[in-house]
């Protein structure tokens, strides 16, 4: 019982560190990485992979964060978390090209969660892919991800491109 405690106990660790990151504060998810790795002796090869590619990211090491998520996805090609995780990675190395694969893997896993449709899109507009981003983000709308990050990035692109309808019905939307 002692030791599937501890297990439980590095993967919250993991996630609590991960959530700290993702509102931006680093030393608190260092922390708690580091407090996940410390434990990472008995958790599944799974979790071991997981906690072990943080931990190599908040030490500095963005390239082996990187080869362990694209073990991670090799290995556990239907967790939208890993693939999520990996477009990340291929996105702060300039890989443009790979993120939208991976992000389009997270659609395709998870089609209900929007906020990768707005990154899907964003990737395109990185590539200069102006009608595909706009198209990812209509077919998301037909499929009923209708919230504000799929109508924001559909408002930005109907002001660049001066599709004035396009911009009052997403303003319409929002009101």
């Amino acid at each position: 019982p002692r030791l599937a405690g501890q297990i439980r106990l590095a993967w919250a660790f993991a996630v609590l560190g991960v959530m700290h990151g993702n509102v931006g504060d680093q030393a608190r998810q260092k922390e708690n990485i580091e407090k996940a790795y410390a434990m990472v002796d008995g958790v599944s090869e799974r979790e071991r992979l997981f906690i072990t590619a943080w931990h190599e990211r908040v030490n500095g090491n963005l390239k082996k964060y990187g080869e362990l998520f694209e073990v991670l996805t090799r290995a556990y090609p239907r967790d939208p978390v890993f693939h999520s995780n990996l477009a990340v990675y291929y996105v702060q190395t300039g890989q443009f090209e790979k993120a939208l694969a991976e992000r389009e893997a997270v659609i395709r896993i998870s089609p209900k969660q929007p906020q990768n449709y707005g990154i899907a899109a964003d990737i395109h507009q990185q590539l200069d892919r102006i009608a595909e981003a706009k198209a990812l983000l209509e077919n998301a709308l037909a499929a009923g991800v209708d919230v504000p990050i799929v109508h924001g990035p559909l408002l930005r692109l109907a002001f660049v491109q001066r599709d004035e309808a396009a911009q009052t019905r997403h303003l319409q939307w929002f009101a």
